[in-house]
């Protein structure tokens, strides 16, 4: 399912992002959080273009504290 919805490319319940390396996410995180069955996909550019991330893991936890730290209240 994930491929088929990368190939259908972004759209106002699914976004894109290359890498967790800045917070410019944030913003996508809040907005898709007040709507219901929205997806960040990261790893892939926004032509759809798969790219992939090293050490997912340690991306996950990254994600997770950037939001815990910067949004309030928690999402």
């Amino acid at each position: 399912m994930l491929i088929e919805e990368i190939l259908n490319g972004e759209n106002e319940k699914r976004e894109f992002k290359e890498n967790a390396k800045t917070n410019t996410y944030i913003k996508t995180v809040v907005a898709f959080a007040n709507g219901n069955g929205r997806k960040i996909i990261f790893g892939v550019k926004d032509d759809g273009k798969i790219i992939g991330i090293e050490n997912e893991f340690e991306v996950m936890d990254g994600i997770i504290n950037a939001i815990s730290d910067n949004c309030y209240p928690l999402i």
